[in-house]
């Protein structure tokens, strides 16, 4: 159970990190269904910003994509890895915009540094549903990909809203490149699910 404080907090968030305003639009093609949809559909709402509504199928459609990115001048495009290979394998010119996010799956760490070469730039955004979409970030650089481990590029800090620590079985903090479960807080983190409660 998501509440409204959860998702002010988010937007706030993602504002600030997408260094999002008025002149900026976003491809809002998610269904509602899934949480990505949020800052899609209600970051261009409350920063006066635009988005452009669009039906989820066009990201199996390449062509259709960059068609409307370049026509309408979008300037976020975001989707999970899976999805950007298939898009960037079909379209290697597909055009450059200012905010490209990739989320949702790990980011397999060649792959992302391909991915800076499409978005002026590129963040690699990582949460779980309980967290009110977005918990921690990472800018992608070829540098940061580049000393990034072989399985994933990196999911970075806690964003402005999120405190998060890694722990180990004692719940003890670990220190850093050490193995353990990642702990989030703050004013995101959803009420719990419903009657678990």
């Amino acid at each position: 159970e998501v509440e409204h404080g959860n998702v002010i907090a988010l937007l706030q968030s993602a504002k600030k990190l997408l260094q999002f305003g008025p002149a900026d639009r976003y491809l809002a093609s998610s269904t509602i269904a899934f949480d990505a949809s949020i800052p899609e559909l209600f970051l261009p709402l409350v920063t006066g910003a635009s988005l452009l509504l669009r039906d989820s199928r066009i990201m199996l459609d390449p062509q259709w994509l960059a068609e409307d990115v370049v026509k309408h001048s979008v300037t976020v495009v975001q989707t999970g890895p899976s999805v950007w290979s298939v898009i960037l394998a079909a379209m290697p010119d597909f055009p450059r915009v200012k905010t490209l996010i990739t989320h949702g799956e790990a980011v397999e760490p060649d792959f992302a540094k391909r991915l800076t070469d499409y978005g002026e730039t590129v963040l690699n955004l990582y949460g779980p549903t309980e967290t009110a979409v977005w918990a921690t970030g990472q800018r992608l650089t070829p540098e940061s990909c580049s000393s990034a481990s072989k399985i994933s590029a990196p999911i970075g800090k806690p964003l402005a809203h999120v405190t998060a620590c890694v722990v180990d079985e004692q719940l003890q903090p670990v220190e850093p490149g050490v193995e353990g479960e990642l702990l989030i807080g703050g004013p995101s983190v959803a009420r719990g699910y419903k009657n678990q409660i």
